[in-house]
């Protein structure tokens, strides 16, 4: 059987932040190596959030797979069930402070670095 980890196919993933959704699920967001990267001497770092049952099984998975150094570092659920996740993506060479909106099966529906 497979690990959360092996599912979310991250190297070394940690999560950094996570809730309890009013449906009793929990979401948890985090980063970890490219699994693709593994091997290399310094592998970049990819974002990740994952919703998982209150047994701990994985039910949804998304990974930012934008090349260079992300990350996911905090997530709230708003009030019609998305949610909204905060973090920093490789923008051209630079880290950009991100946000992301997903849907209640973490479908990204748009990333924003064009704020604050």
């Amino acid at each position: 059987q497979q690990t959360n980890t092996e599912q979310l196919s991250i190297v070394d993933a940690h999560a950094v932040h996570g809730i309890e959704t009013a449906d009793a699920t929990f979401v948890v967001v985090g980063k970890g190596f490219e699994y693709e990267a593994r091997g290399e001497s310094v592998p970049p770092t990819e974002g990740f959030v994952a919703q998982l049952n209150s047994k701990g099984k994985l039910l949804y998975k998304w990974r930012s797979r934008v090349s260079g150094n992300d990350a996911c570092n905090a997530v709230v659920e708003l009030p019609n069930g998305k949610f909204l996740m905060v973090g920093y993506r490789t923008v051209s060479s630079a880290y950009s402070r991100s946000l992301t909106l997903f849907d209640k099966t973490l479908t990204e529906e748009w990333t924003t670095v064009d704020f604050g």
